[in-house]
C-alpha cells in the first residue's frame, strides 16, 4: 500500500511540478484537478479534516455557535422554517465565491440544471448560487427547512454561511 502510494505522488508531483522545484503551483494544481472527469474529482477532494461527530462536536461547543454570542442567531423553530429570500441572498452572498455548485448537487440538482442557472446568468456568479437556493426553496416548498440548507452548507465545508442558518 506505501509502495503505490509513493507511485501516486510521484506521477502527480513529476506532472505538476514542472519546474522540479518540490512545489505545486496552484495553477497547475486547478488546471489539473478541471481537467479530470468531474465524479472522481468530487470524490477525490471531498474530504474533511475532521470526523463528521467532531465536527458536530465543534460546532455545538464553539462560542461562536452559542446563544450568548454577540450575533444574531436564529431561534429553534426558526430552523424548521422555510428560509425567506432575503436570508437566501445573505447565503449566497457568502458561498458565490466557493463552490456554490457543490451545494446546489447537495440540493438534489442535476449538472444539466446547473448548466441552465449557470447560462441564464452568464458572468454573475452570486445570481447564479442565489439562483440554485431560490429555485431550491421553489421546489421543495414547505420542505425547503433552514436546518437542511444548513446541514448541507456545514457539510460542504462552508461553515461561514451555515452559520447564517445555524440554531
Amino acid at each position: 500500500m506505501k509502495e503505490e502510494i509513493w507511485r501516486i505522488t510521484n506521477i502527480f508531483f513529476n506532472t505538476l511540478d514542472t519546474s522540479r522545484k518540490g512545489q505545486i503551483e496552484e495553477s497547475a494544481f486547478v488546471n489539473a484537478v478541471m481537467g479530470l472527469p468531474r465524479a472522481q474529482t468530487h470524490a477525490i477532494l471531498n474530504f474533511h479534516i475532521l470526523s463528521e461527530k467532531m465536527r458536530e462536536n465543534v460546532h455545538k461547543n464553539l462560542p461562536e455557535f452559542s446563544s450568548q454570542a454577540a450575533f444574531y442567531t436564529p431561534s429553534p423553530s426558526s430552523m424548521s422554517q422555510v428560509p425567506s429570500d432575503s436570508l437566501l441572498g445573505e447565503v449566497a452572498q457568502k458561498i458565490y465565491k466557493k463552490d456554490w455548485e457543490l451545494v446546489a448537487n447537495r440540493l438534489g440538482f442535476l449538472s444539466e440544471d446547473i448548466e441552465h442557472i449557470r447560462a441564464s446568468n452568464s458572468g454573475n456568479t452570486y445570481k447564479q448560487a442565489y439562483t440554485v437556493l431560490v429555485n431550491w426553496k421553489t421546489r421543495e416548498r414547505e420542505n425547503a427547512k433552514a436546518s437542511i440548507l444548513e446541514r448541507v452548507l456545514r457539510n460542504a465545508g462552508m461553515v461561514d454561511a451555515s452559520l447564517l442558518l445555524a440554531p
